[in-house]
């Protein structure tokens, strides 16, 4: 009875790692350059409906978060004559100092997330005057939490954000002219080879 009792807590362990994995909150790899503002989205991978989820974003040195902006209304649901969102969102630095995003239902609803996949909310980051803007980061996404309308938790993994900085082209060097090919020709009544570089005999003495 025993070994039944492990055998099952083992598999519900299991199904319950792979109910996590299934879903996910994740930012898709970004270009930025020293001074500039880029908007984000952060976006849910959801097998099954999510009423709720928090995670902490931590940033590169240089990069920073600026500020939440819009959910997205294929996703989020909104009421045109209320103009109010089913849910609510917030974003607040921590004392290790990441930044904490937090998606919740409107106060006494269980509303659910619309859709299974795509962007929930966009945000935006802001690089530095000093941003190494050669050198590659990432953006690291940790204590993900997600809840659905049956009370259930999942727990997805950390994951990764990859930031390339984009640079300007410093310079374009231009293409080399095309080099006139070598034509044969008659001079003074023998066959002469002439190139850029000067006119050859066809046994490769040199003419001028």
């Amino acid at each position: 009875m025993k070994k039944t009792l492990m055998m099952i807590g083992a598999l519900a362990m299991t199904l319950s790692a792979i109910a996590a994995d299934e879903q996910d909150l994740t930012v898709a790899d970004f270009t930025i350059s020293a001074g500039e503002t880029k908007t984000l989205t952060l976006d849910m991978n959801n097998t099954k409906g999510m009423t709720a989820f928090q995670c902490d974003m931590y940033f590169p040195e240089g990069l920073t978060f600026g500020k939440l902006g819009a959910f997205d209304k294929t996703r989020i649901e909104y009421d045109e004559e209320t103009e109010e969102y089913s849910h609510q969102k917030g974003a607040a630095v921590q004392g290790d100092g990441a930044v904490r995003f937090l998606v919740t239902p409107a106060v006494g609803t269980l509303n659910v997330i619309k859709g299974t996949s795509g962007a929930i909310l966009k945000f935006t980051v802001v690089a530095s005057s000093t941003f190494n803007s050669s050198s590659p980061c990432t953006i690291t996404i940790k204590n993900k939490e997600l809840a659905d309308p049956e009370g259930g938790q999942y727990k997805p993994a950390d994951s990764e954000t990859s930031v390339n900085a984009a640079t300007a082209l410093s310079s374009v060097e231009a293409p080399q002219s095309a080099q006139p090919a070598a034509v044969k020709a008659v001079e003074n009544g023998r066959l002469v080879v002439k190139t850029v570089g000067g006119t050859y005999t066809t046994a490769g003495a040199k003419v001028r």
